[in-house]
């Protein structure tokens, strides 16, 4: 719904952040709540389409925070976090390129944590209770669903790698 890319946006204006959303409902939502941020477009685009707009080594930083974890096997190849999907990121982020990712599905966590470390990813970071984590950065903003969840008990499991 934005508020975390407006939020990260507006604390980092020399930073220009691009954010895609497949629901253009939520779209417009997001971009209501960055009209006066300059440094920041929404996409109404699928994660899948993300070499159409980036050059190889062009992103410094990839969020995958909250997707849907497709949860039947079948499914597993439209998990944003699957080998194919990690393929292209590794030709897009930059030399010292990271993934952030973020869930509050524990079974995705596991799959996400699998398929990084099969791939060959260096993974500095994982835990799977961000929010009990001493080592979490109390300002990075939250998105909706990790706030939502968060005021729960219910933990969020994050990930930062290399490819």
């Amino acid at each position: 719904m934005g508020s975390f890319a407006a939020k990260t946006a507006k604390t980092n204006p020399g930073i220009f952040y691009t954010a895609f959303e497949r629901v253009p409902e939520a779209i417009v939502v997001a971009a209501e709540k960055s009209k006066d941020i300059p440094n920041i477009l929404f996409a109404c685009r699928d994660a899948c389409e993300l070499e159409l707009w980036f050059r190889p080594n062009e992103i410094e930083r990839l969020y995958i925070q909250f997707c849907d974890p497709w949860h039947k096997k079948k499914h597993s190849k439209r998990r944003m976090t699957h080998s194919n999907y990690l393929e292209k990121y590794s030709e897009l982020l930059s030399k010292n390129g990271e993934l952030v990712f973020k869930t509050d599905n524990m079974p995705l966590f596991e799959f996400t944590l699998e398929e990084l470390t099969a791939a060959g990813w260096e993974i500095l970071t994982a835990t799977r209770d961000w929010h009990g984590d001493p080592s979490r950065d109390k300002d990075e903003p939250m998105t909706e669903y990790e706030s939502k969840f968060a005021a729960k008990g219910q933990p969020i499991g994050r990930i930062v790698a290399l490819p």
